[in-house]
């Protein structure tokens, strides 16, 4: 469905609202958190590069053997880490140096080698990032050039501007923030990495499209956006920082999905995140808010996707988790790096000292100690106030000033709804439900992107933030156990349960977010935002 027939869908469920409770203050309609990135204005990508075109010519491929050898001087004798000048997957390592993109095979005592550049792009390059079978390319302008294939040898290799919308349909994609340690590619694939865990520990098998992203901070540490090449070229979509979106970070790694950020004293966390598995796919995965009870767990994705007693990937997928702190001096240089099939087969390092070594600090993903590597080389990233404790909280930005509130009038019973500090970036959210005379917390979880269906996902670009232009989700309003348990003995808030929430302690629903109200879409049948039970909340404070 279009974004403009969902838009129809909407109206027509509000058109046939049962009850719509005005909030008593008028609902603010300021923007936030404000203006959108802006990339660099008046340039276009570097002509010499196919838009779609998989022409060999136009990268000048020939065999890795066959490539001119490298004339620049000083180029890395090893390469330690993945970031922005210096990358690596399984096969091969690359470096920039003078605008010139270098190469030569991974762990080798090989001579460096021009890679296979377009005329016009040499000498112009300035970032890479390398991931699994691509490297993404960046100029001064902050213009994006893949090159594909590269898992094969050299010849193999060529280059693209298309980024964006279904098909990478649109011309190419130009980012903002092109500053090193800022941005990172992001690939997860069948081949490498095979598996997604969900929260519950069910395994799912990766698409066989797999899920590409662009990690990119904003130059004030408080966003972190995923660009997917099959979705529009926009700001919308964003991974959220820890405690509520307010975190400020320092940089940024990613690889198979995992991103590994720092605050300036060094407070580490991890997560993993992309478009497929955060539920924002439905085309391509089956998602469910609830405990998954199905048994049988699928063979292979085409199994998974289409047998309807396989089990459904749960979402919304974990937030942020902290790392241990490193018992050492560290820098804000970041690497993530898949090393094996599965989720928890991630690689961190960070670059540092110890006992007046230089070198980096290592460990997997789910380790609990950091282990130190000695290289002697000079560190290159920007010192941290690295400290013992955790001073997570002492990095903080002001919280979200987005404030909903509303009653909820359906199938015979009454409720209030209080959203404060709406975190749109963020999984889950605070609420306040007052029924029966009595406030109970409860949790509004979030996937921004589609209301429920393939059919309703968003597929043209969207505004940054949260402004008149709505924010579509799939949600899902939990009762926490203790309420749960506590439900009998207050009869109004058992009706609310029965009547509203089906029964359910996890239910779900669809939701609308602008800047002046939040609508919840209550649905009849499951799994269609097409209802006629919606509830506004506005805008206050």
């Amino acid at each position: 469905m279009s974004r403009a027939l969902s838009l129809s869908a909407v109206l027509l469920s509000a058109a046939l609202t049962l009850s719509i409770a005005p909030s008593a203050v008028a609902a603010p309609g300021a923007d936030w958190p404000g203006p959108a990135p802006r990339p660099k204005a008046g340039t276009e990508p570097l002509v010499c590069v196919p838009i779609r075109d998989e022409d060999p010519t136009a990268s000048n491929s020939v065999t890795f053997k066959q490539l001119p050898l490298a004339r620049a001087k000083n180029l890395p004798r090893k390469i330690h880490l993945r970031d922005n000048t210096s990358s690596y997957n399984r096969y091969f390592e690359v470096t920039v140096k003078n605008g010139n993109i270098y190469t030569r095979h991974r762990n080798s005592n090989e001579r460096w080698r021009l890679a296979p550049m377009p005329g016009c792009t040499q000498g112009r390059i300035v970032g890479v990032s390398m991931d699994a079978e691509e490297i993404v390319a960046i100029d001064k302008n902050g213009w994006v050039y893949t090159i594909f294939g590269v898992q094969k040898d050299t010849e193999e290799w060529y280059w693209k501007t298309a980024w964006g919308s279904l098909m990478r349909a649109e011309d190419g994609f130009q980012m903002a923030n092109i500053t090193p340690g800022q941005w990172a590619l992001s690939i997860i694939n069948v081949d490498d990495d095979k598996t997604y865990t969900d929260n519950d520990g069910n395994v799912h098998h990766i698409s066989l499209a797999g899920c590409t992203q662009i990690v990119e901070m904003s130059k004030d540490g408080r966003h972190i956006f995923s660009h997917d090449p099959w979705l529009p070229n926009d700001y919308s979509y964003e991974w959220g920082t820890p405690v509520q979106s307010r975190f400020i970070a320092e940089s940024v790694s990613a690889s198979a999905s995992v991103a590994l950020i720092t605050n300036k004293y060094g407070d580490l966390y991890t997560r993993a995140w992309d478009y497929d598995y955060s539920g924002g796919d439905p085309a391509q995965f089956n998602y469910t808010f609830t405990p998954e009870k199905r048994r049988y767990t699928a063979q292979n994705w085409f199994d998974q996707r289409l047998n309807p007693m396989a089990k459904k990937m749960r979402i919304p997928v974990k937030d942020w988790w902290k790392q241990p702190k490193i018992p050492g001096e560290i820098t804000n240089r970041l690497s993530v790096e898949s090393t094996a099939p599965g989720m928890k087969n991630r690689l961190l390092k960070v670059e540092g000292r110890h006992r007046g070594v230089t070198g980096y600090w290592k460990k997997m993903l789910h380790a609990q100690k950091w282990t130190f590597v000695p290289t002697g080389e000079p560190l290159r990233g920007k010192i941290l106030q690295n400290t013992p404790q955790d001073r997570t909280m002492d990095t903080l930005a002001p919280a979200s000033p987005l404030h909903y509130r509303g009653t909820i009038d359906s199938f015979g019973t009454t409720a209030q709804l209080t959203v404060r500090n709406f975190a749109y970036q963020s999984p889950h959210q605070p609420v306040q439900l007052q029924v029966g005379g009595k406030t109970y917390p409860v949790v509004l979880h979030t996937v921004y992107g589609r209301l429920g269906t393939l059919f309703s996902q968003e597929l043209v670009a969207h505004k940054y933030g949260v402004t008149a232009d709505p924010r579509r989700y799939a949600v899902a309003l939990e009762i926490p156990q203790r309420i749960w348990q506590q439900r009998h003995h207050n009869k109004t808030l058992q009706s609310f349960i029965s009547a509203y929430l089906r029964g359910n302690r996890i239910h779900e629903m669809y939701m609308t977010v602008t800047s002046s109200e939040m609508q919840l879409i209550n649905p009849i049948l499951s799994g269609t935002a097409l209802s006629p039970d919606i509830t506004t909340l506005e805008r206050y404070g």
